[in-house]
């Protein structure tokens, strides 16, 4: 969630706050208290959330595919016993909080 969320924003913020002095491709130029700074303003903002849909798009088909997949041939669950006892005790053979 912390690399999803702050991996879209700083592309978003990417977008509208990126300076000509870093890319010369950046034209527009906005007025911030009487000095002409070079941004790359909205067009930019609205490439760039583009980008951050078809993403979020492939990351969610990508991970949809892998679920179904592990699905199918190992199950994404445990029973409902295994679940009841504990899964360390269930799957590995041992306790994990053994002293409480």
């Amino acid at each position: 969630g912390v690399h999803g969320v702050g991996g879209m924003l700083g592309s978003l913020l990417t977008g509208l706050l990126a300076s000509a002095a870093i890319n010369p491709l950046i034209t527009d130029t906005y007025k911030t208290n009487g000095a002409a700074v070079s941004l790359a303003g909205p067009h930019q903002a609205v490439n760039q959330l583009i980008c951050i849909v078809c993403a979020v798009a492939l990351a969610a088909t990508g991970t949809f595919v892998i679920l179904k997949m592990v699905n199918a041939t190992i199950g994404l669950r445990v029973t409902h016993d295994q679940e009841l006892e504990g899964l360390d005790t269930a799957l590995h053979g041992e306790e994990a909080y053994a002293g409480m």
